[in-house]
Formats: C-alpha cells, structure tokens, sequence
C-alpha cells in the first residue's frame, strides 16, 4: 500500500493500478529520495513526469511544492492520478496532462519547473530521451532537480546539457539519479 510519507496529507493511503501497467516506485526507494530531498521541496513547481499514481508529486505538495503538473498517457493511471489528487484535496495545486512525456515536453510553455521526477519503463530509452529535452528545451528554473528513476543495467550519463550527475543511490535493482544545472 501506498501512502504520503510526511508533511499535510502524511499518512494518507493512495490509489495504485492493477497489473503490470505502472510500476509504482517502492516505499524505501521513495524514502531515499525523500531524506535527499526533504529540505528542497517547498515552494518548488514540481513536474511528475510518467506519474503512474502521481505519488511523487502528490508527496511533494505535501510537503510544501507550489504545485505539480502530472504526465501520464495511460488512461487508466490518469484516472488514478485524478482519483489520488481529489483524495488529498489538492485539486488547487494539481494539473493533469494525459499524453505521452516526449510530446508534452515538446509542447510544453507554461511555468518553468524547480523539481522533477522522471520514471520510464525501465526497458525504453525514454530516460535518456525526456533528459536530454529537458535540458535542452529551457523548461527548468536555474536551480532545478531532476530525479531519474532507473532500473540497474541502466548507466545514468554524467552530464545531459548543463545538468550534471550531483547524486546516484541503488536500491536493491533500481538506481535514483539526481542532477543540478553546472554552475
């Protein structure tokens, strides 16, 4: 079972997909990242990117974030999403895209973003291909994070554009990536 970990709403169960559609990340890996993390969340614009059960970014309103745009193409996920979001009562603070990540980003012209969580199905090459647009599309705040959740044949790039590797954990077959912009 899902829950947010800490802050407004801590405590609170979430929805979860059946199936093998989504792969929500797992409660210790969302811990880890979290404890990295915990004083760099508040008053962030947080893009959820593959949202599955929006877990991250609703964790991160939680905690403080401004608010959080979740990206998700499959139906079902975005239902779950939308059903978690409403749960919480962050409706105000929350933004639903139902389409495919590459094609957001390619679209995308709103409000740059301070924090994201990217987390493709471990066997594309969707990882390095959202990076490397958002580093080059100019959608990210100077002071941006962005949280790369891989599984463990993967080898996350040191550098995507001005981003740079400042973090690498494992957990058990997964890697969490964590890049700043090069100062």
């Amino acid at each position: 079972m899902m829950r947010i970990i800490s802050g407004s709403k801590k405590g609170k169960k979430l929805k979860t997909l059946e199936g093998l559609t989504t792969r929500p990340t797992a409660e210790r890996i969302k811990q880890g990242i979290f404890n990295i993390l915990q004083f760099e969340i508040s008053d962030r614009y947080v893009l959820d990117l593959f949202a599955g059960s929006g877990q991250m970014g609703l964790e991160c309103i939680s905690r403080g974030a401004e608010g959080a745009v979740f990206v998700e193409n499959d139906s079902n996920a975005a239902k779950i999403v939308s059903d978690n979001i409403k749960g919480c009562n962050f409706e105000t603070y929350s933004v639903i895209i139902k389409k495919e990540a590459t094609y957001f980003l390619k679209s995308y012209t709103g409000k740059p973003f301070s924090l994201v969580f990217l987390d493709p199905p471990y066997a594309s090459d969707l990882g390095d291909k959202v990076l490397c647009l958002l580093s080059e599309r100019k959608l990210l705040t100077d002071d941006c994070i962005l949280v790369y959740e891989c599984d463990e044949k993967t080898q996350p790039k040191e550098k995507y554009g001005e981003f740079v590797l400042y973090d690498l954990r494992t957990y058990s077959r997964t890697k969490v990536a964590f890049y700043r912009k090069d100062k």
